[in-house]
């Protein structure tokens, strides 16, 4: 599992999430509109499922290495919708990796499903774990830069998250939820509107 192109996967994931963060903290370097805009231009159609399908690979890397079990689950392939590909990892990414990292979490799930969101067609995002997750103090405090509760769920992955899906990508934000055989953390997004040009 340990191999150089593992290793340079890796390395790319994490650069393109610090130069986003960079970006984002700057405030100087962009505008949220300039950077909706960037969204809206670095979206494509795509498969949910081939989107999926790409990114497992390497999160199954990581949590192979935690010992822990990774399932991904999709729509239809056949489920095409316009979004941007990277913003969407990243944000996936922060929330898989998370969930792997709890001591206390044995299976991950990752699931996508078709929806609707505002009158435009979208994908809702479940990632499922069987950890204990966070009362309802903590995930409001989890939005919050470096606040890391009990159980370690914290750091910038969650606040970033939550800016990228509500101010660039007109989603919802996350939505926390406690369950018998877990937590939930989840996500809608719509498809990304087209650009206007004069």
């Amino acid at each position: 599992l340990d191999t150089p192109e593992t290793r340079k996967a890796l390395k790319r994931v994490n650069g393109r999430m610090t130069d986003l963060q960079s970006l984002i903290e700057s405030g100087a370097a962009a505008s949220v509109e300039q950077l909706r805009e960037q969204m809206v231009n670095d979206a494509r159609e795509d498969s949910i499922h081939e989107i999926l399908d790409d990114a497992h690979w390497l999160w199954n890397l990581y949590a192979s290495k935690k010992g822990k079990r990774l399932r991904v689950s999709g729509p239809d392939p056949d489920v095409r919708i316009r979004l941007p590909r990277h913003a969407l990892v990243e944000v996936l990414e922060n929330l898989v990796s998370n969930a792997l990292d709890l001591p206390q979490t044995s299976i991950v799930d990752v699931v996508a499903e078709a929806a609707t969101l505002a009158g435009r067609r979208a994908v809702r995002f479940e990632v499922r774990d069987d950890g204990p997750g966070l009362n309802n103090l903590d995930q409001i405090r989890a939005l919050n830069p470096y606040y890391f509760p009990d159980g370690v769920r914290g750091g910038r992955g969650l606040p970033l998250s939550q800016f990228i899906l509500t101010r660039l990508l007109d989603g919802t934000g996350l939505e926390f939820k406690s369950t018998e055989s877990g937590f939930v953390i989840a996500f809608t997004i719509p498809e990304a509107k087209h650009e206007k040009r004069d």
